[in-house]
């Protein structure tokens, strides 16, 4: 798979929700990113999650939810 389809297929997504939902609700979604990186950098790559990491995770997804809540 080429990179441009790759990097496109993610943004379908996106802006079939931008239809359903308010962007501002939408963009808050952006910065799950982080969250899917370091999980699968650690499922995929090997990577060490350690204490650091998963707090740092559970820092953004606390943020993630008081901004939809």
């Amino acid at each position: 798979m080429s990179p441009t389809v790759d990097r496109n297929s993610g943004r379908l997504p996106l802006r079939s929700g931008i239809h359903r939902y308010t962007v501002s609700r939408l963009a808050a979604f952006t910065f799950m990113a982080p969250l899917f990186g370091v999980i699968l950098g650690g499922l995929v790559l090997n990577e060490p999650l350690t204490v650091s990491v998963w707090t740092g995770l559970a820092c953004v997804a606390g943020g993630l939810y008081m901004i939809n809540r």
